[in-house]
């Protein structure tokens, strides 16, 4: 929704620096590509430039497989693990992603949640 993309835009751009892993990199590009081929075409071009301004972190294969909670989140979400001890702040949409970075101590923010307050007037008493 473009309502949603807006909100992100908004949301991460009161950083500083914005903060990309590799596997996140094509993780968005996969779901980039999965929409029309105009739409995916505009979107990776924004992608494109936005990620240009961001560093990029490399967590290397050897940490990752390492790491004991890959078999339940996967390559992706494990590397933001690992890195979420290292930035001010992580942004998701996965539930279990966010939880256990949160259970762990560490900053996260749920992009769902971000969207509700947004978007989900507070109901009327």
């Amino acid at each position: 929704m473009p309502e949603d993309f807006d909100l992100l835009v908004e949301s991460i751009d009161g950083y500083n620096i914005l903060w990309v892993t590799s596997h996140c990199l094509a993780e968005v590009s996969n779901l980039i590509m999965q929409t029309n081929e105009k739409q995916a075409k505009e979107l990776m071009a924004y992608f494109s430039n936005y990620v240009a301004k961001a560093k990029e972190s490399h967590i290397p294969k050897e940490i990752i497989f390492k790491n004991g909670i890959l078999t339940r989140l996967g390559v992706a979400d494990t590397g933001l693990i690992i890195k979420s001890k290292r930035v001010s702040c992580v942004f998701t949409v996965d539930l279990e992603l966010y939880l256990e970075i949160k259970n762990r101590g560490y900053k996260v923010i749920n992009f769902n949640h971000l969207r509700t307050e947004k978007f989900i007037p507070p109901p009327r008493i």
